[in-house]
């Protein structure tokens, strides 16, 4: 019954195709996202939407504070960078910012799943049956718990997610000398994605590095003329204030620091114990990608970066951690092109898979208790426990495959803006 609907819809223009795709995919993740979990009311994109707001009416912008249950209060916590683009908000209602924000965010995740999708599979699937592969998959990307999150906060990660892999992916694979402007953007609205540029400069690519340093210093510099006071405030001080993004022992936050600090509780964790241990994943996570990214696959090692990032961030709650969605689809795609060989790889990866399927599909709050004030006293098996998201995100970063034949081959070292060449397997 549906092959005949599908054919009629194929024979279509494709701004036809596009339109009725990208309507059915909006249905489709909402859907999914209330079935899940229920809706929640947009809280954090409240919170940008009411300090730009004071902002722009004269007051500061981070002396607006939000009160929430679990945190205390929380307030605008990106640099000045963000709230400049977030400020066109300001003129609509916030029942309109809601929905718009909802639908550019169903859209943001349906491109990224036709990138991930055309980069597993092939470009050759964008000229077939690539977007309405998109339309079925991205309701089931949106059952992940961090892309979940992003739509029913109202949370910006999805859009950072797709500019860093949109530029490695596309402006990096036609050598445009564009490439390495989605990193620095990105890097300028939330510092955390500007480690994608230690990707670049570790596989070599010194002109998308500077690119992207370029990129994120200009945009930076103007946001500075016109916000000097925000500028010098954050950049010199609320940077390095964890406590305004709320408390790091919570379940929810998800970051090596975050994990350890529930087992210290209620001393803070040891700084260089952190720190040994970051820069450990970070040394260890460039390395990898590297290897990764000689062995042919770009996106492998951007996300094992990716995934480096939320680990080491000093805070990373669930709705950060959209990096899981490309490890998985690496996953899957490395699981499928080992059927028919023998060995246990193929089945280590499907554990991993489905693992981290099952741990990402879940807030933790689902196999933990909510009102464990005493962590210390919980016992080791529930610490072990808050901490399974963070745990498979090291997992991953030392053992998410690469393929072995990659679907568009990477530029030679002689390619201008670019880097090494294929090299073996990593």
């Amino acid at each position: 019954m549906l092959r005949p609907v599908f054919a009629r819809w194929r024979r279509q223009r494709a701004g036809v195709r596009f339109a009725t795709a990208l309507g059915l995919t909006t249905l489709l993740s909402v859907i999914a996202a209330l079935s899940a979990t229920g809706w929640v009311p947009q809280f954090d994109l409240a919170i940008y939407y009411r300090a730009v707001s004071a902002w722009v009416a004269g007051a500061g912008l981070y002396s607006y504070a939000q009160p929430d249950e679990i945190m205390g209060s929380l307030g605008f916590t990106y640099p000045p960078f963000a709230a400049i683009v977030m400020s066109p908000m300001t003129l609509l209602s916030f029942g309109a910012v809601r929905v718009l924000t909802v639908l550019a965010i169903v859209v943001a995740g349906g491109v990224l799943v036709h990138l991930l999708l055309t980069d597993r599979v092939g470009p050759g699937l964008a000229r077939r049956t690539g977007w309405a592969a998109a339309v079925v998959l991205t309701p089931v990307a949106f059952m992940v718990e961090s892309l979940r999150e992003n739509l029913s906060f109202g949370q910006i990660n999805v859009f950072l997610v797709l500019l860093v892999v949109a530029d490695v992916l596309v402006l990096g694979r036609r050598r445009s000398r564009w490439f390495g402007v989605g990193i620095g953007l990105a890097g300028a609205l939330k510092i955390t994605p500007g480690i994608a540029v230690l990707y670049l400069l570790v596989t070599r690519r010194w002109r998308a590095a500077l690119t992207a340093v370029a990129t994120a210093a200009v945009v930076t510099g103007l946001a500075a003329a016109i916000a000097p006071r925000e500028t010098w405030d954050f950049f010199t001080g609320l940077l390095w204030d964890t406590t305004r993004v709320g408390r790091p022992e919570s379940i929810l936050d998800q970051s090596v620091n975050g994990w350890l600090a529930r087992w210290f509780a209620p001393e803070p964790v040891p700084r260089p114990l952190w720190a040994v241990l970051a820069a450990a994943l970070v040394g260890i996570g460039l390395y990898r990608a590297a290897r990764l990214y000689r062995g042919g696959d770009d996106l492998a090692g951007l996300t094992v970066v990716g995934l480096v990032g939320i680990a080491v961030s000093p805070v990373s709650w669930i709705h950060h951690a959209v990096w899981v969605l490309p490890a998985l689809a690496v996953i899957a795609d490395r699981w499928w092109r080992l059927r028919g060989t023998p060995g246990r790889g193929r089945t280590g990866l499907l554990v991993l898979g489905l693992t981290g399927m099952l741990i990402w599909g879940m807030q933790p709050t689902s196999y933990i208790r909510t009102d464990i004030d005493d962590w210390p006293t919980a016992g080791v098996v529930t610490l072990v426990l808050s901490g399974l998201p963070v745990l498979w995100c090291v997992i991953a970063i030392l053992v998410l495959p690469g393929r072995r034949t990659p679907g568009v081959p990477l530029p030679s070292r002689g390619a201008s803006g670019t880097g090494l060449a294929d090299e073996g397997v990593a």
